[in-house]
């Protein structure tokens, strides 16, 4: 069962390590280029497109912390053992950060691309709009960032092996 648990941390650390890195390093950057922008025009499509992606990024990311949290609890419940507390440490912080994305920054950020995209809204509101949104997009590029350390720390710390004695023999193993 601890084998399956394991494999299951395992796997559900891959893919959320997989799919931030692919996301903050590929995909987001995609739709700020020059060939998304001349593709979907420069009224802001392309920027919406990035933030119906942004939407499911945070969906999935928010999925897999929630399965991180779970599997620890489950081996946590099985095992019997302590939590290991730096893992515990990170799961939280990144659950926060997924929270904060999927509750917080990306909807803000679809609001904010709404005003200032707007023909109906007056200049001043656009432009501030438009400050919002850049101030959004970097504390969106910094929880990216996070993620991917915490993601990619927990990743590492989920895949050794647990920890057993240095000089026990082997008559006391159980």
């Amino acid at each position: 069962m601890i084998t399956f648990l394991r494999l299951v941390g395992a796997l559900n650390a891959a893919v959320w390590l997989g799919s931030v890195v692919f996301f903050t390093l590929v995909v987001w950057p995609a739709f700020d280029s020059e060939i998304m922008l001349s593709l979907l025009g420069s009224g802001g499509h392309a920027q919406l497109a990035g933030l119906i992606v942004m939407e499911r990024f945070f969906t999935v990311t928010l999925a897999c912390s929630l399965i991180a949290v779970f599997q620890l609890g489950v081996e946590w419940l099985y095992t019997g053992k302590p939590v290991n507390k730096p893992n515990l440490y990170v799961l939280v912080a990144t659950l926060a950060l997924c929270l904060l994305g999927w509750m917080v920054l990306q909807p803000n950020m679809t609001e904010e691309h709404a005003v200032r995209t707007s023909k109906s809204r007056t200049l001043e509101e656009r432009q501030e709009a438009h400050r919002s949104y850049q101030i959004l997009f970097g504390v969106t590029q910094a929880t990216t960032l996070l993620l991917i350390a915490g993601v990619g720390f927990y990743s590492w710390r989920i895949i050794q092996p647990p920890a057993q004695p240095r000089f026990t023999s082997s008559r006391f193993r159980s």
